[in-house]
């Protein structure tokens, strides 16, 4: 039989050979999509209560904005308070010391 140069030739037990390997491949494939469809579902449960849970938390922080605001405000009008009151006890010290 004349072969053509850069030609192969398969014998029908290398066939055979690499059907049987294809096909072992594919079972591996096949054990681990099963594997993965039941794990699967339990993430798509995970992903759904981690959404949820960013949305709540997305929804408080404005609520947490506006209390930072507002302690803010109270330190500088109580920083305005002090300032002078502290100013006004050092004075009355001052005098009852005889200074």
């Amino acid at each position: 039989m004349d072969v053509p140069p850069g030609s192969a030739i398969t014998t029908p037990n290398e066939m055979l050979a690499e059907i049987r390997a294809v096909h072992k491949g594919v079972e591996e494939i096949s054990g681990d999509v099963k594997r993965l469809a039941e794990i699967l579902p339990d993430h798509e449960d995970r992903i759904r209560v981690l959404e949820k849970a960013q949305a709540d938390v997305e929804k408080d922080v404005p609520d947490h904005e506006d209390r930072i605001r507002t302690l803010e405000r109270w330190r500088w009008g109580l920083a305005g308070i002090v300032g002078p009151i502290s100013g006004g006890v050092g004075a009355a010290i001052t005098k009852l010391i005889g200074g």
